[in-house]
């Protein structure tokens, strides 16, 4: 009996193990930004909360949370920075089933992230001809190489198990 661990893409391979690495890493990353501001705005220090959340803002956080940040900041009030709390803690979730699911081998798992990765690259685009820097450059080009290198791994192991031969 198969299991779906031997379906998905192998939770063994180098680079699955490096992206599985790099997403969990930056779940708890998000986690702990997160977790920054909301003691920031409830012990008072809302004005150090607001500098971390641009700082965030500029270069650390995919474009759907970095919209999300900027709306939340041009209001600049405590009640508002919890708006860019959600957004972290939204892209700490995501970040964290993907690690799971590509560690724990499901077959789900490689589309998952190949669908969450790639469905933002073209606003990444748009977002880096508006500001270009080094740290969003190389967000973008990790989040391509991931996409590649999961949808190849995921496409060849597909077919590995299911070959079609011609008639």
């Amino acid at each position: 009996m198969r299991t779906e661990l031997g379906q998905g893409v192998s939770p063994r391979a180098p680079g699955v193990r490096l992206i599985v690495y790099y997403k969990a890493t930056k779940a708890v990353v998000c986690l702990l930004l997160a977790l920054a501001i909301t003691l920031m705005i409830v012990t008072g220090y809302v004005q150090r909360a607001q500098m971390l959340a641009a700082a965030l803002r500029a270069d650390l956080v995919n474009d759907w949370a970095i919209k999300l940040g900027e709306l939340a900041l041009r209001w600049l009030q405590a009640s508002r920075l919890w708006w860019i709390v959600l957004a972290l803690l939204g892209e700490a979730v995501i970040g964290g089933v993907e690690a799971l699911a590509l560690q724990r081998g499901y077959r789900w798992g490689a589309w998952l992230v190949v669908a969450a990765t790639s469905l933002l690259l073209p606003v990444e685009v748009i977002e880096l001809s508006h500001k270009t820097t080094l740290v969003r450059l190389t967000i973008f080009l990790g989040n391509l190489a991931i996409v590649w290198y999961l949808l190849r791994r995921a496409m060849k192991e597909h077919h590995a198990e299911h070959p079609h031969y011609p008639r």
